[in-house]
């Protein structure tokens, strides 16, 4: 007799892995540069990877250490492949093509993005069945808070690495039960060597090496020899990071660097899940926890090594941003979709077949409109105009400053932003100024250009060094300022660009505005 649901699921796999994967295009290739707001982090490993492929090697700043180097060899080795940013051709000056620099690496982190939800599918696949993974790779394709694999960070650039690390250990071990061939030992060396980019991508990776080791070596013969092999580029690639300080005489400063990274300011983990989980997709954070306590009643053992020890680790450091949290969302929505699967099953009755498909989709289909409700509205937004026409201003203006000498060989420019401004003027227009990014100033000259945008404004309000820093910068007399900042959130982006010398004009008697055509007005007013 014709088993019907067998023929189903096995026809069935490649349609529910196509249309996991076309809602993930659509969540994150969609208007790439509109959404979301540019961020400091973007500029910085931006500005690294041109420094790699300018030729002066993996470490930008020679006294500051915070990251392993993968995530710029990465990037730089893509960018080379596709013959970026040449074949953009930017211009000084020219909106568009400051638009298309930031274009081309989002849409970069797009495509990474849907290869993450096909590794999310084939996990889950292979940890439940094929209704599992599909629930858990669409979760991961459109929950709201996925559009932070939209930004440029080296979390989103690990999280490949990290996924097929997993995908691999479990592949590994179903083949080393069967056959205890070369190809599985090949498979768990694989394994150890994705593990070892990730970590060398950004180092809190090491904390997935249980789940990976679990992975590999459950239900099979461990010995200490098949444990040295799988350890040894997981500890040696990370390794390349402090040889290279060491080589080159650095080592201080790398132990500097990071001891600064594991004693930043406080920033708990219940304020992070408050902030940022809650806030951009309560669903996904509620049915997470929830199917995070259905792993711990069932004793699944996956879930738990994937998100315990991201837990324990934030509890210990202390300080959690919104974007390490980019290698738990595939482990939260691989259990919920473990979790739905389970109550779906209720519903199954082999001689009703279509009551099997009717649940399934029902539930999907609720799931997805409340995700997609929200994020449709969210990655459809336009919020960074305003920074490409106040870039193409700047970079206007300092190639005036040298092309019309309008400073003599002894004086010293510095230019003092967010990074998203300066690493496109320092490497690709090769505007020769010193270049400050406002979290590091180091030093300022005769003249100094102060972007002022509204992350700057928030830093000024503060009562702490930077702030004061910034402020004695801000108003010093005998620095020439160039004043450039994006003045309200309404959909016009008005920009306020402004050039005075502080000594004869006050900043907040002038208003600048850019329109459609990339003109400039300046009207006096009452206040800025």
């Amino acid at each position: 007799m014709i088993n019907i649901h067998k023929i189903i699921d096995n026809n069935n796999k490649y349609f529910f892995l196509l249309v996991s994967l076309i809602l993930s295009s659509f969540t994150h290739l969609f208007n790439p540069i509109g959404w979301p707001g540019l961020y400091y982090d973007e500029g910085i490993y931006l500005g690294r990877s041109m420094h790699l492929m300018n030729g002066l090697g993996p470490q930008e700043d020679p006294t500051f250490y915070d990251h392993p180097y993968f995530g710029q060899f990465f990037l730089a080795e893509i960018f080379s492949l596709i013959g970026y940013p040449h074949t953009i051709n930017p211009q000084v000056g020219n909106t568009i093509s400051i638009e298309m620099l930031y274009l081309t690496p989002r849409i970069i982190m797009g495509l990474i993005a849907i290869i993450d939800t096909f590794l999310v599918f084939q996990i889950s696949e292979r940890l439940y069945n094929k209704r599992a993974a599909l629930i858990s790779s669409i979760i991961f394709g459109i929950t709201p808070l996925s559009w932070l694999l939209r930004w440029i960070l080296l979390d989103s650039i690990l999280l490949p690495f990290l996924l097929l690390s997993i995908l691999l250990a479990i592949i590994s071990n179903n083949r080393l039960k069967r056959n205890k061939d070369n190809i599985g030992i090949l498979l768990f060396l694989l394994s150890g060597l994705s593990l070892g980019l990730a970590i060398f991508t950004k180092i809190p990776a090491f904390v997935i090496i249980p789940l990976t080791g679990f992975l590999i070596f459950k239900d099979t013969d461990i010995s200490l020899k098949r444990i040295g092999l799988w350890l040894i580029p997981i500890i040696l690639i990370p390794m390349i990071w402090p040889a290279y300080s060491i080589i080159n005489g650095q080592f201080n400063y790398w132990m500097k660097g990071v001891y600064y990274q594991t004693h930043r300011e406080s920033q708990p983990l219940i304020n992070s899940v408050q902030t940022i989980l809650f806030k951009e997709d309560s669903m996904f954070l509620i049915l997470g926890i929830a199917g995070l306590i259905m792993a711990i009643i069932k004793r699944d053992l996956v879930v738990l090594l994937w998100i315990m020890p991201f837990f324990l680790f934030f509890y210990i450091i202390v300080w959690v941003s919104f974007y390490h949290w980019i290698p738990l969302i595939p482990a939260f929505s691989i259990a919920i979709g473990a979790m739905l699967e389970k109550i779906l099953k209720v519903f199954d009755d082999k001689k009703r077949i279509v009551k099997i498909f009717i649940s399934t989709f029902t539930m999907l289909l609720i799931l997805g409109y409340i995700d997609l409700a929200k994020t449709i509205p969210t990655i459809t937004r336009d919020i960074n105009s305003a920074h490409f026409k106040a870039a193409a201003h700047l970079y206007s203006y300092l190639s005036n400053i040298k092309n019309n000498n309008k400073t003599n060989s002894n004086a010293k420019v510095t230019v003092i932003a967010d990074p998203f401004y300066l690493w496109i003027a320092k490497y690709l227009f090769k505007l020769d100024y010193n270049y400050e990014p406002y979290y590091n100033v180091n030093s300022i000259g005769n003249k100094t250009i102060l972007v002022v945008d509204r992350d700057l404004r928030n830093i000024m309000s503060k009562n702490d060094y930077l702030s004061k820093r910034i402020n004695e910068i801000y108003y010093s007399k005998q620095s020439q300022i160039v004043y450039i900042a994006w003045d309200n959130h309404n959909k016009n982006y008005n920009v306020t660009i402004i050039d005075y010398s502080r000594s004869t004009t006050n900043p907040k008697n002038l208003t600048t505005s850019i329109d459609n055509h990339n003109k400039v007005f300046v009207t006096r007013s009452a206040s800025h």
